[in-house]
């Protein structure tokens, strides 16, 4: 397993379990289903994350050959209107390189952002949020590392395949759940899971997660902690309104994609 797996299965592994919160539209009883399998502090940790919340996401990616760290300032609103605003550092000492930039969803685009270091103009991208939303059947699988031909409704078997375990710390404060991924069936990764740990961690008192981890011996690791969080906001939406760096010119990335996608394909739909 390569660290570029790892880094792909962590928003896997988050995004199964917490996909209950948006109605499903492989049937309506799916989220139902999803939250009767997962431990008790999802169900309420889905209902938290509904809501505009801000904080603050602490990362930590190490491999024998790289270091990543750094902080992502969030503010939510809801699943099309977003911000966040990226300060990391690659590398240590003499070496070390920062990398900042800004992702904000808008409603209508997905804009991002992102210093080149060295003083080179900052480059910016942008995506249309329906279309990232039309990202779904083999497609959107593939994507996400998942085998062609996905069955939506069988993330119900995914998730009990995690074989997820709920403790609770000796003080009550914090609730943690851990993955079994050994028996994870997600096509070309499913043998390389072996000896990977991956946990999840949640104030019990608010439902908000407050820590996620995943790491395999001799390969690395990435943590995320989350800190500062404040829930059910009123948050100005003003915070969600994209405004490029002078002399930045976002460009729109959608047609390339969907050309890249069709192109996987074998051809291209007559209607484009």
């Amino acid at each position: 397993m390569k660290i570029k797996n790892l880094i792909l299965l962590a928003p896997l592994v988050l995004v199964a379990p917490l996909a209950a919160q948006e109605e499903s539209k492989s049937g309506p009883d799916l989220s139902q289903q999803l939250i009767e399998v997962l431990p008790s502090i999802f169900e309420r940790a889905i209902e938290v994350l509904q809501q505009p919340w801000e904080g603050n996401i602490n990362i930590d990616v190490t491999t024998a050959d790289m270091n990543l760290s750094g902080v992502v300032e969030c503010s939510f609103y809801h699943s099309r209107m977003f911000s966040f605003d990226l300060n990391m550092e690659i590398g240590e000492g003499d070496t070390a390189q920062e990398i900042s930039g800004k992702i904000v969803a808008d409603d209508s685009f997905l804009n991002m952002e992102f210093v080149t270091p060295g003083g080179d103009p900052s480059q910016a991208f942008k995506l249309q949020l329906d279309f990232l939303e039309e990202l779904q059947g083999d497609q959107g699988m593939a994507m996400q590392g998942l085998p062609a031909g996905f069955d939506p409704s069988e993330i119900i078997t995914l998730v009990e395949s995690m074989g997820l375990k709920e403790e609770v710390s000796a003080d009550g404060k914090t609730s943690t759940v851990v993955f079994d991924l050994s028996k994870l069936d997600i096509g070309e990764m499913a043998s390389e899971m072996k000896g990977v740990n991956c946990e999840m961690s949640f104030n019990t008192k608010t439902a908000f997660p407050s820590h996620f981890s995943i790491a395999k011996k001799d390969l690395g690791s990435l943590s995320l902690t989350f800190s500062e969080v404040s829930v059910s906001l009123e948050i100005d939406e003003s915070k969600y309104t994209y405004k490029p760096g002078e002399g930045v010119f976002p460009m729109d990335m959608t047609g390339m994609l969907r050309m890249q996608m069709q192109a996987a394909q074998g051809g291209f739909d007559e209607e484009f």
